[in-house]
């Protein structure tokens, strides 16, 4: 009796053992295939949010982020600044000196505003062409008048030809704490303010504020340069 109870106990001592060994070795399988999984996922997503030229975010990834943060300073009564951007008569730069060196100043501009989005949450992106745009936010007016004054200290990059002057005209969109914005409102403001920039003369950051009574500029606000790359 004895002999036969160990002799149940053995198989079924073998069989969870048995068990242990299959599920061990569906388990390496499954993480292996988790990791697979996560490279190709990783694969997906910088085809899908990063532009290739230039290693920001693209349009797209942008666009998320926006509406996350829209979302996020109207939960929390938070500030936030919506930016773009463009590269002054970029058109003339390919022209003159050929598009290879044309990518080279999106690359420059790239890493130059890339290095201004050093908080968690602020953001530097191309939309596409010779156009970007950065979110910054929890950054106010004030802020926002520091950061167009941060473009000129930054604004030293050597480039390819002694003769090349790039500049950017910037248009920024302060949204004032509680305010309620829809990201296309954010958008359009901070394109109406590019486009104050450009009509005051170019190589120029414009700031137009939103409040929950409406769009303005800062009283007295005073022209803020905003030269991005500059040969030396």
């Amino acid at each position: 009796m004895n002999t036969q109870l160990k002799r149940i106990a053995e198989r079924e001592r073998d069989s969870v053992v048995t068990r242990i060994v299959e599920l061990e070795s569906r388990n390496l399988a499954l993480q292996e295939a988790n990791r697979e999984l996560t490279i190709e996922l990783h694969r997906l997503q910088r085809l899908v949010y990063l532009d290739p030229l230039t290693g920001l975010g693209n349009r797209r990834y942008f666009t998320r982020a926006i509406e996350t943060e829209i979302q996020r300073a109207a939960r929390t009564g938070s500030a936030l600044t919506v930016v773009v951007g463009d590269v002054d008569q970029f058109k003339k730069c390919n022209d003159t000196f050929g598009h290879s060196v044309g990518d080279e100043v999106l690359r420059g501009i790239a890493d130059t505003l890339g290095r201004l989005c050093r908080r968690g949450g602020d953001l530097a992106a191309r939309l596409g062409g010779d156009e970007f745009a950065l979110l910054f936010p929890g950054v106010d007016q004030a802020a926002a008048r520091e950061f167009a004054a941060k473009l000129n200290a930054q604004s030293a990059l050597t480039l390819p030809s002694p003769q090349l002057k790039v500049t950017m005209s910037f248009g920024a969109a302060v949204l004032e704490g509680g305010c309620i914005a829809s990201v296309r409102q954010a958008l359009d403001t901070a394109d109406r303010a590019l486009y104050e920039a450009k009509r005051a003369g170019r190589d120029r950051t414009e700031i137009m504020v939103v409040t929950p009574t409406g769009t303005r500029s800062p009283r007295g606000q005073q022209s803020l340069a905003a030269r991005v790359l500059q040969a030396q």
